[in-house]
């Protein structure tokens, strides 16, 4: 049989074994986490749910070349998640590419990317597989031809997402201006609502200036105070 010296050997070796397991499970469950922490969330539009905003779901890659294409871009493992505020980047950053995924969890035929900054120069949708891409739609005031989808002024694309279906997308921002992009996914429902209740808001706002303007001219001419003459500039 085994000596006394094997036995000091073994258990100097490895004292507490049971402590160096609970070490290595602790360790796998901490990297589990924050690799599950790293993924961007899937933006899910349902029936309940009809609009989201996207920036909380996106991540984001610079491209200081201004070269890389869609397909590079596509297998690029460096895109950095947001932190959940709209991307805005200064004059020197000109290009910008954004990844996000979402699932069509309604009955609605039809998704719509609604970016309400449209004072971009370039913006290219496309929608990623793992091993292509496919340009969804350009816009920017740099496109002349630029569709007017929804009544919306914005920047609009049609996703192409059927119900049930799930996408990953890649959305290019080239700009001379600075870089913001507030984007938020709609139905086309709930888009065309949203610009429904900003025209009506926006309606009111500019009667009740007509009438104060109008008002103010009515009585400059009544009084020839030119204290209304000044408030009528001023509207």
């Amino acid at each position: 049989m085994y000596g006394s010296g094997f036995f000091i050997r073994l258990v100097t070796q490895n004292p507490f074994p049971g402590k160096a397991m609970k070490r290595s499970c602790l360790s796998g469950l901490l990297l589990l986490v924050l690799l599950s922490g790293s993924q961007a969330q899937v933006i899910r539009i349902t029936d309940q749910q009809s609009s989201s905003f996207v920036s909380a779901s996106l991540e984001q890659l610079v491209d200081p070349t201004n070269q890389l294409t869609a397909a590079q871009v596509n297998q690029s493992t460096g895109f950095v998640q947001l932190k959940g505020s709209i991307p805005v980047f200064s004059g020197a950053v000109k290009n910008a590419w954004f990844r996000f995924t979402v699932q069509n969890s309604s009955v609605s035929p039809t998704l719509l990317l609604n970016i309400a900054y449209p004072n971009l120069s370039q913006v290219s949708l496309y929608a990623a597989d793992s091993n292509q891409t496919r340009m969804l739609g350009r816009q920017g005031t740099e496109i002349h031809a630029t569709a007017v989808i929804a009544g919306s002024p914005n920047l609009v694309y049609d996703l192409q997402l059927a119900p049930g279906a799930t996408h990953r997308y890649l959305l290019h921002v080239y700009s001379e201006h600075p870089i913001i992009v507030p984007a938020e996914v709609h139905t086309y429902d709930a888009l065309h609502n949203s610009i429904n209740i900003q025209t009506i808001v926006t309606g009111l706002y500019l009667g009740v200036l007509a009438v104060m303007f109008l008002y103010n001219l009515f009585l400059f001419y009544g009084t020839r105070d030119n204290s209304y003459l000044y408030y009528i500039i001023y509207i």
